[in-house]
């Protein structure tokens, strides 16, 4: 999996402008005495690895969040998921139970 995902990543870091690797970890060693989790908004104003735009932080984190899964969340983006979660499990409930599609619950 390893081997796949390094193509993919330099792929992606081409084509999105990431900073590199050494970057990324100047970065997170600068920052690993912090507590709160990385941010978009922080990734975009750190001095160790700009990005070039927000697409490009947001692409940058969901990469890894699709790799990593939500253990690269903070403590408030894990409750914003568990909360979708609940209400995308009410809608499919209330869908099934009822018979309604979709485009009918627009």
């Amino acid at each position: 999996l390893d081997l796949l995902l390094l193509p993919v990543s330099g792929l992606l870091r081409w084509h999105f402008h990431w900073p590199s690797c050494a970057n990324m970890n100047a970065h997170f060693f600068a920052m690993r005495f912090s507590a709160k989790a990385v941010t978009q908004d922080e990734l975009m104003a750190t001095k160790y690895a700009p990005f070039k735009d927000e697409h490009s932080a947001r692409a940058f984190f969901d990469y890894y969040y699709r790799i990593l899964g939500e253990a690269v969340l903070s403590d408030a983006g894990r409750q914003y998921l568990n909360e979708m979660r609940q209400e995308q499990c009410a809608l499919k409930y209330f869908m099934d139970s009822y018979g309604i599609s979709g485009d009918e619950m627009l």
